[in-house]
């Protein structure tokens, strides 16, 4: 019984798909990024306000 094994060009060429595939999803995750830091900012800045207009007890 043989076994089959993968030669060392078929798995570079698997390598290189994958590495294209994960470049090509970088800058999506990127732009996705982008709106939840801007969101997390604000309520950041809100609560601050909020905290410095307090009336102290």
């Amino acid at each position: 019984m043989r076994h089959q094994q993968f030669t060392f060009v078929e798995l570079l060429v698997i390598v290189v798909i994958l590495l294209i595939i994960a470049a090509m999803f970088i800058p999506a995750i990127h732009v996705a990024r982008e709106p939840a830091r801007r969101i997390s900012c604000a309520s950041n800045l809100k609560q601050i306000g909020t905290t410095m207009f307090m009336p102290r007890a």
